[in-house]
Formats: C-alpha cells, structure tokens, sequence
C-alpha cells in the first residue's frame, strides 16, 4: 500500500513519493513549483515568501521577483532591483 500526504495548499491526496517536505509541510509538486524555491545557498526548498526575509535574497522593487543579494542592483535610496528593472 501506497503511504500518502494531503497538501498543506491545495488539500489534494498525492503519493508522499510525488511530494516535498517545505519548512515543515508537505506539498504537491505544482504547489511546491509555484510557492517555493530552492535557495541558493543551503539548498532547502523555502517557501518564496520567507526567501525575501533571508540575508541571501531581495525583492525588486519593480517587478517584486525574487533575486539574490548579490547580484541586486541598488538605487540611491538602497531599493533593490533585478537585472531587468
């Protein structure tokens, strides 16, 4: 017999071979893709709203996608933007 999890986003049964461990929940892959990254620096799964608030990534200011600190470029007022902004 299959063992299997209900995602913590969407309530749907998966096999737990087909989910992820994030932060404590279990997720199904599409959640997993939409709400989560992989960080750069540890390579956790992290919920993408958590990623902002680690000293390795930033927000942009226009297009608020996530971008690591490192390569942010930074205006006079210290707002981080992405490559493309």
């Amino acid at each position: 017999m299959k063992k299997t999890r209900i995602c913590a986003n969407c309530g749907a049964e998966h096999a737990i071979e087909d989910m992820f461990e994030v932060e404590g929940d279990w997720l199904c892959e599409d959640c997993a893709d939409r709400l989560t990254v992989i960080c750069d620096h540890c390579a956790e799964r992290i919920y993408a709203e958590n990623a902002i608030e680690d000293e390795h990534y930033s927000l942009c200011h226009d297009c608020d996608c996530i971008i690591r600190t490192y390569s942010a470029y930074y205006d006079d007022d210290g707002r981080t933007y992405c490559e493309s902004c």
